[in-house]
């Protein structure tokens, strides 16, 4: 009776070993990869990147979990995380290295997890300076809904730029308001500041930048700093334009930018906030030339010429049809 109930003990921790065993397995299956999100994704040297972790098992415990991040196999973060949280981050500056795509591990090394994303180092940008002129002007009409009722808004602004050196400027603001008056401010700017002049934030930034630099916003003593998205083409006062936007919020207000690549000018700006929208877009300006008629986008312009074939065709065939029987001429 010893034997065979020694013989059960033995078989009841053997078995609960491999029940054991099997959980740590299937808990390694399930936690071996973390994942990492990495903001922005690209940049120069020098750039804020905000890295997060999903947390694989969030749970109302008083316990702290520890994660180390790296960059390109050096430890930019090293701390300890409460296990109710379900996501952990960190933020760190890219460091003085050479452009490429890097990678950003993180360990959970309470588990051994790991999880990894990219991060591209961009070369540095080009040394600031403003890519407008002396005497250079550019004109934006507003279209704005959900304004206060009996409250004026701006219909249109025209920004006049009097002197220009390197990244300084000189302009003359000319807003016109719905209820007819004008408001008028001569004001210094900085592109490095993201130019700032009767409440318009960032209508003027370095010239020549593009997708993962960063640019400043604010004014008044106040900036922060804003990652360009990414660069298109688009139509303003009348012409194909490449430009570089960005979109952010701040206390709520959600903003979309788009500037003009070679100028560094701003050509639209949308917001959001509440109820309200507004959109300021560039209709006029003596910076390019206007193309000339009206640019058609190319889809519509291969519909209207299939159209027109179309038509080509069928007017033909009924010449041809309606030949044959005008010449036989009138009946006897």
């Amino acid at each position: 009776m010893l034997r065979k109930a020694v013989s059960g003990i033995t078989l009841t921790l053997l078995i609960a070993s491999m029940l054991t065993l099997a959980f740590n397995i299937q808990f390694a299956k399930t936690s071996d990869s973390l994942s990492v999100g990495v903001s922005p994704k690209t940049g120069p040297p020098g750039t804020m990147v905000r890295a997060m972790v999903q947390n694989p098992q969030p749970r109302p415990d008083d316990e702290s979990v520890r994660l180390i991040f790296y960059f390109n196999n050096v430890i930019v973060g090293n701390y300890t995380y409460s296990v109710r949280f379900s996501s952990w981050s960190t933020a760190f500056r890219v460091p003085d290295i050479e452009p490429g795509k890097y990678t950003i591990k993180v360990l959970l090394v309470d588990s051994n997890a790991t999880g990894t994303a990219t991060f591209t180092v961009l070369p540095a940008p080009p040394p600031p300076k403003a890519g407008v002129m002396a005497g250079d002007w550019i004109k934006y009409d507003y279209a704005v809904t959900g304004w206060p009722a009996g409250q004026p808004y701006p219909l249109w602004l025209k920004v006049e730029f009097l002197s220009v050196a390197e990244t300084n400027a000189t302009i003359q603001a000319t807003m016109h308001m719905s209820d007819g008056t004008e408001q008028n401010a001569t004001v210094p700017v900085d592109v490095m500041a993201g130019g700032q002049a009767l409440g318009l934030s960032g209508f003027i930034i370095p010239a020549n930048y593009t997708a993962g630099y960063s640019i400043n916003m604010g004014g008044a003593g106040f900036t922060f700093p804003v990652t360009i998205a990414g660069e298109t083409t688009r139509t303003y006062a009348g012409a194909s334009r490449t430009v570089i936007y960005a979109s952010f919020s701040q206390y709520g207000t959600y903003l979309t930018y788009y500037w003009d690549k070679q100028t560094g000018v701003m050509v639209e700006a949308s917001t959001i906030s509440g109820s309200t929208t507004g959109t300021a877009k560039a209709t006029e300006t003596n910076m390019w030339q206007a193309a000339p008629g009206f640019p058609i986008d190319p889809i519509i312009l291969s519909v209207l010429i299939a159209i027109v074939i179309v038509i080509v065709i069928a007017i033909f065939l009924v010449r041809r049809k309606k030949k044959p029987a005008e010449a036989q001429g009138p009946e006897t």
